[in-house]
């Protein structure tokens, strides 16, 4: 966030359900969710004195609604309108400016996205960020496997750029493992996003983001193998790592090819790229990794540029 600039006049800041019932205490509460406070307080300082708005939902239920275990929902009761447990968190500084928007009001809908709320006239959040232009959401709260990735990815489906403050969000964990693989949706998001900002393309003439886009199709499917098979794998298992996490390892080096091929070209991108995968998740010797790294990154190249005629990215010194 502070290698970010702000533009108020296109950016908002979104708050998720920072409600004491979803803190520790809480009658549903978010594992350490109270610690996302601060760094939201940092936030929406910066935001505020960009004069950027800053929107805060919460969920605002009635006391029967079939979203509570006991009218047939998944959920204990939670954020009931008018109760302490449907205050925001006591340390939560909304400046004076944020807007509240509630959602959760029918007891016939869950209601987990924002995009779901409305204000205190009626109007949806959508509308209202229409209204005033805004075209990136940055977005922070609680819980991250619900409220935060129905928001997030409701935010990318009507054509938002999202950007999730990744230190300021924590998982409920209903089923074990929620958390990391919500996590690994909002990394494949920012990959295909990272990538649509060049023109893709077609097979026969393809632009600069068609090779960035491929490499993301590829290696998300491949993470999402590991989530599914990974723990079974020997190199993987020696790491330590849950399977959730070796995904979100290798969508973040997608991440990486999606900004580093325009910068650093196509040879060096693949070339770090099997170096971490090699040396750091397969754990092969340096001299092995080194070589094999180095063989697939030319070798690939001149299969692509020399023979099959696509025009990749060259990075500095047009290697």
């Amino acid at each position: 966030m502070t290698s970010v600039r702000i533009e108020p006049e296109q950016d908002a800041l979104l708050v998720v359900d920072m409600q004491n019932d979803f803190c520790p205490g809480g009658s549903l509460a978010v594992p350490r969710g109270d610690e996302v406070v601060s760094i939201l307080n940092t936030v929406m300082q910066k935001f505020e004195t960009a004069g950027a708005p800053i929107f805060a939902t919460r969920d605002w239920h009635l006391e029967k609604t079939k979203h509570f275990k006991i009218y047939g929902g998944v959920w204990p009761s939670h954020c009931i309108q008018g109760t302490k447990g449907a205050e925001f968190h006591p340390a939560l500084r909304l400046p004076s400016s944020a807007e509240v928007i509630s959602k959760g009001m029918d007891p016939e809908e869950d209601a987990y996205s924002a995009f779901q709320a409305r204000d205190a006239e009626e109007m949806q959040l959508p509308i209202i960020l229409g209204i005033r232009g805004i075209q990136r959401l940055f977005v922070g709260g609680l819980a991250t496997d619900y409220c935060v990735k129905a928001t997030v990815l409701d935010a990318v489906h009507q054509g938002f750029q999202a950007v999730v403050l990744e230190d300021a969000i924590r998982a409920v964990d209903l089923n074990p493992g929620d958390g990391e693989k919500t996590a690994l949706v909002l990394l494949a998001l920012g990959v295909i996003w990272e990538a649509q900002k060049l023109p893709v393309g077609t097979p026969h003439n393809p632009g600069p983001g068609f090779l960035p886009l491929l490499l993301a199709i590829a290696l998300g499917m491949f993470g999402i193998v590991v989530v599914a098979f990974g723990g079974n794998s020997g190199p993987l298992s020696s790491l330590g790592w849950g399977e959730g996490r070796h995904a979100i390892a290798i969508l973040g080096a997608c991440v990486f090819a999606a900004m580093a091929l325009e910068r650093f070209g196509y040879r060096l991108t693949i070339l770090l790229i099997l170096v971490v995968l090699f040396g750091v998740v397969e754990r092969k010797r340096p001299l092995l990794v080194g070589a094999l790294s180095l063989a697939l990154s030319l070798g690939s190249f001149y299969l692509f540029y020399n023979l099959l005629r696509v025009q990749l990215p060259r990075g500095p010194f047009g290697f």
